[in-house]
């Protein structure tokens, strides 16, 4: 994880919106951990560097981006991205200090560190308490008062994990490597097909390396771990690397400080192109083992059976490269972890459960970058299975007022479909009932009484094509469950509800008392079989599914239907109080799916909700069934499906 940043804060609420095009304050605010005031004179201030290039403006509190001369703002962005003044941000102030202690023999003092910086004693003093909590992470500490001297204390091999994953740029930013020396890495690394990311990295390691060593910091100690690399085929790749350096540099390369040499390699992301190291990587019987144990807790808590097929061979090789990291300190930066966990909220929280096995079988703490890595192989997971899933769709147009107005219907329903699905385009004065039965989806013009067997849309003859859009992808789930389509609703949890399985629950009852009575009244209607309700305690007492500060999310294998069975209670306000617990979504799981991509879509609905305070309060507020529908033939955007 990045504590440390190479670009003051206006600069990165920059690249943001550019980004996203559109965000809050508020998730600016909460993403850089500062008020939405600062947030605010940060844009402000961006927007007179801008001078008229670009304008980021505000409404409603959503910042997006206008570009008036796309020339300039390029010109200016550039020159904006591209500032070197060292100290003008607190974290280049803290680089310096950090550069000038680790090289230090002698305490360095406060004024002195202030003079050179050019900067208040006050500055120097709030910046070295910023520096405490960061350092802390690596067991670094900075010891002395700040009259008589600080002095920077900790391990060589933490120090250099500090600078390596925070402040390479800022402290060796202008150091050159000799381009031969380069070659002769590249030359050596060739036939391993390693990434650009990888490369680098060990690039980095290396300049690191030399620097400390000629200046007389070297690794003494290393814990009895880092021996096993002894035997490594990294250990021999960089043995053959070292030798060589040692030769054209004519230095010294200690056995400790080649150890640290093969972290970078070690512990690398999965390359692009595995085919360079898969000879020389040995996928070990704990690596093989964690992997079947995350997709048996994925089994076991979500019911999803995950079938990696082509890019197992892939996720394995990044558990193996993952398992090093984890085991020998290795973390590797993660830009793109947000997105993940914003745009793939089923395979995220796959991947938390997956987080949760490492922790326990390998008694280590992962960051929140490494969560994000194992969410992006369960998110093509998910992608390519619900593509091998989608079915070739046949739609049926009616239209009274001739076929110009059909095709017009028929022109804007390709913006909404695939290219694989089939239009037709009918009269309503021929059309049949046969007709229409061999169709998924009839869209009509007409009002009419159609006795079809396919989910029948009215629609005018000029339509909202993204309303449709979001109706129809709502439909195609649950055309999956053999089930008709409630006229006017979008989510797939409602669809799947009815009224014998919604419920208004006791809020003088415990939790649990209130899923006992779901379950008992599921049971007594056929739902769920005799043993349901002992396997949901039985799960409650193994890890609580407790989702959230407002939802629960009991869920279990169901022996008595072949279909998901989707309940949910309600729990009303009591008068005066706040209750934490309001929703609970008390979820049925056939033994065997028949389609996983309903599961996730399920799981991507709850989470939605989860997320969204707005909707919990609406939702609680409802007291039957039929306000329930009410609420959603209002509302049919509350869920983003």
């Amino acid at each position: 994880m990045k504590y440390f940043y190479t670009e003051n804060r206006s600069t990165r609420i920059l690249k943001l919106i550019e980004r996203r095009h559109s965000i809050s304050v508020d998730a600016i605010a909460e993403k850089f951990e500062v008020s939405s005031k600062t947030v605010k004179n940060d844009v402000k201030e961006l927007n007179g560097l801008l001078k008229g290039s670009a304008l980021i403006d505000n409404k409603q509190g959503i910042y997006k981006i206008y570009i008036i001369d796309n020339n300039k703002f390029e010109e200016i962005k550039t020159n904006i991205y591209n500032q070197k003044e060292f100290l003008n941000s607190p974290q280049r102030r803290m680089a310096f200090i950090l550069y000038k202690l680790m090289n230090s023999e002698e305490p360095y003092l406060t004024d002195d560190l202030a003079c050179e910086m050019n900067v208040g004693r006050t500055t120097v003093i709030s910046d070295l308490k910023k520096m405490r909590e960061i350092l802390n992470n690596y067991d670094l500490k900075i010891i002395g008062k700040t009259n008589n001297g600080l002095a920077l204390k900790g391990t060589e091999l933490n120090i250099r994990f500090l600078v390596l994953e925070n402040l390479y740029e800022m402290i060796y930013g202008e150091y050159e490597l000799d381009e031969d020396v380069i070659d002769l890495v590249k030359e050596i690394t060739d036939q391993y097909q390693f990434d650009t990311t990888t490369f680098e990295s060990f690039i980095h390691s290396l300049v690191v390396t030399l620097d400390r060593l000629l200046n007389g910091h070297t690794i003494n100690t290393l814990s009895e771990k880092y021996g096993e690399l002894l035997r490594s085929w990294e250990f021999t790749l960089v043995n053959t690397i070292s030798d060589a350096v040692e030769k054209r540099l004519t230095i010294s390369i200690p056995i400790k400080e080649r150890i640290f040499l093969a972290l970078p390699i070690i512990g690398m992301n999965t390359p692009t192109n595995i085919e360079g190291i898969s000879p020389h990587v040995e996928i070990t019987e704990e690596v093989s083992n964690l992997v079947n144990h995350i997709l048996e807790r994925i089994k076991y808590d979500m019911g999803l059976n995950i079938t990696l097929d082509d890019i197992l061979k892939d996720f394995v090789y990044h558990m193996a490269f993952l398992v090093n990291r984890l085991k020998y300190g290795v973390h590797i930066h993660n830009p793109i972890v947000d997105e993940i966990r914003k745009k793939y909220k089923v395979a995220y929280k796959m991947a938390e459960l997956a987080r949760d096995v490492i922790e326990k079988s390998l008694d280590v703490k992962m960051t929140q970058d490494e969560v994000g890595f194992i969410a992006a192989y369960f998110g093509v997971f998910i992608s390519e299975q619900q593509i091998e899933k989608s079915k070739i769709y046949k739609v049926a147009v009616i239209c009274g007022t001739g076929r110009v107005t059909a095709r017009l219907v028929a022109s804007q329903l390709k913006g909404i479909f695939d290219a694989n699905t089939v239009i037709d385009l009918y009269s309503d004065s021929t059309v049949t009932s046969e007709i229409l039965d061999k169709y998924n989806l009839v869209l009509s013009t007409v009002q009419a009484n159609f006795k079809t067997t396919a989910t029948v849309i009215y629609l005018e003859k000029i339509f909202d094509e993204e309303a449709l859009k979001k109706r129809i992808k709502s439909i195609k789930y649950i055309d999956k469950l053999d089930m008709p389509s409630m006229q006017g609703m979008d989510s797939i949890l409602l669809s799947i509800l009815d009224e014998d399985t919604f419920f208004i629950l006791d809020n003088q009852l415990s939790y649990l008392e209130n899923v006992d009575y779901m379950i008992e009244s599921l049971y007594a209607k056929g739902y769920v079989d005799d043993g349901f309700k002992e396997r949901i305690r039985k799960r409650e007492e193994k890890s609580t599914m407790i989702f959230n500060e407002s939802i629960a999310f009991p869920h279990t294998i169901n022996y008595e239907n072949d279909e998901i069975v989707v309940s949910l209670g309600i729990i009303p306000e009591k008068a005066g109080e706040n209750n934490q617990r309001k929703l609970v979504f008390l979820v049925g799981l056939p033994e065997q799916t028949k389609d996983d991509t309903l599961l996730v879509k399920i799981y991507d609905e709850i989470i939605a909700i989860a997320n969204d305070k707005n909707t919990i309060e609406a939702l609680s507020k409802v007291k039957s069934y039929r306000e329930l529908i009410l609420h959603f033939t209002k509302e049919n955007d509350i869920f983003d499906l």
